[in-house]
């Protein structure tokens, strides 16, 4: 259930930013929640790639999102460049804030 999916999302990246605290790159805190999702027995794809279609071609344009995981929940720092995504949910996280925060696209 995506409901689930999220709560556990949000309670890793809660766990993560309190191990690590503020003020490190958004790298370290990408890959640290990356790992805690994989230990979790999610699918996290890093770095995935999203085309620009443009006349029903796509192009690839060097869009990529920061995670993906279980192929339903977008973890990222902008949604500018989501709207073209097709997916079930897709939910972004401010991974570098003080505080962990979400919001709906």
């Amino acid at each position: 259930m995506i409901n689930d999916l999220t709560s556990s999302v949000i309670e890793s990246a809660i766990k993560v930013h309190k191990n690590l605290g503020p003020g490190l790159l958004e790298n370290s805190y990408k890959e640290c929640l990356a790992y805690e999702l994989i230990t979790k027995g999610m699918q996290v794809a890093k770095e995935k790639p999203v085309p620009l279609v443009f006349e029903e071609v796509k192009l690839e344009c060097g869009y990529r999102l920061d995670l993906l995981v279980n192929n339903e929940l977008i973890i990222d720092r902008l949604l500018n460049y989501y709207y073209g995504v097709s997916l079930s949910l897709s939910k972004t996280n401010n991974l570098t804030c003080n505080h962990i925060s979400t919001s709906s696209m």
